[in-house]
Formats: structure tokens, sequence, C-alpha cells
């Protein structure tokens, strides 16, 4: 039934000249159908862009953003089923009570003083790719997706 959808969905988009939102934690379905994608993190988009740059299926395995490369990381390998899944450590905040500044810093392994203290400004790292990150340009966070 999901894959009668589908090809609904793009038959109609395709023919019709239109734009798709899916609010979604189906990635699969994000990297299938999407031409952009923002990925959100306790209300906040933390990064955008095209789904060919953020999503390692498309090609470019360029995530940037940590909650993006271990969200990626959470999902399963059908090439691989006895690879063991990562998850991300700690819980989602409270949203009544948010943490300051980055939403992500408790959980983030990468996490600075600075992320507990200002919320980062989105900025374009590559062209048509933004993230919300104080270390966006850090080496440490060039880790790609496993």
């Amino acid at each position: 039934m999901q894959k009668q959808i589908l090809e609904l969905l793009r038959e109609l988009k395709s023919k019709l000249n239109m734009s798709l939102l899916l609010i979604t934690h189906n990635i699969g379905l994000v990297a299938e159908l999407c031409d952009k994608v923002a990925i959100m993190y306790a209300g906040r988009i933390v990064e955008f862009g095209d789904a060919e740059t953020i999503f390692p299926s498309k090609s470019l395995n360029n995530p940037i953003h940590p909650y993006t490369i271990g969200l990626l990381n959470s999902v399963p390998n059908l090439d691989n089923i006895e690879q063991k899944l990562k998850s991300i450590k700690g819980v989602v905040p409270n949203m009544i009570n948010t943490p300051p500044g980055c939403r992500f810093h408790p959980r983030c392994s990468h996490a600075i003083a600075l992320c507990q203290e200002k919320n980062p400004e989105f900025i374009e790292i590559k062209p048509n790719h933004f993230v919300a990150c104080h270390l966006s340009n850090s080496l440490s966070l060039k880790k790609r997706v496993s």
C-alpha cells in the first residue's frame, strides 16, 4: 500500500509541478521522495539542504549536524543486517522547559560550553546546505555516517 501511495505522490508532484511537505521519521521515505530536507530537533531546524547532499543513499554522504549524523546512523542498513544499530545517547528534552542554547547539547558528544549558552545561528556551509551548529566548520564534526 505504501508503495502505491508513493507512486501516486510522485506522479502528482511531477504532473502538477507541485511541492510536497512531509513530516515524518521515515528517513527512507524522505530520501526517496524529497528534493529538499529540513532536519528538526526539538522544534528547531538544525540542518537544511538538498536531499542528495544530506543523505548518503543519494550519493554524497554529507550530513554535518551531530543530530543528523546520529539520526542517519540509527537507520538499519539492509545490506548489512548484522550491523548493530547505533542510538543517540540521552533523552529528548522536555518541550515545556527546553535546555538553554542548542537544544541538542545535552545529547551531543561534540558539545562545548558555548552550546549550552547560545543557540547557534543557521549558516550556509556549502551552496544550499545550511547548519545550525557552533562547530559546523570543525574537523571533528566531519565524521560521516558509517
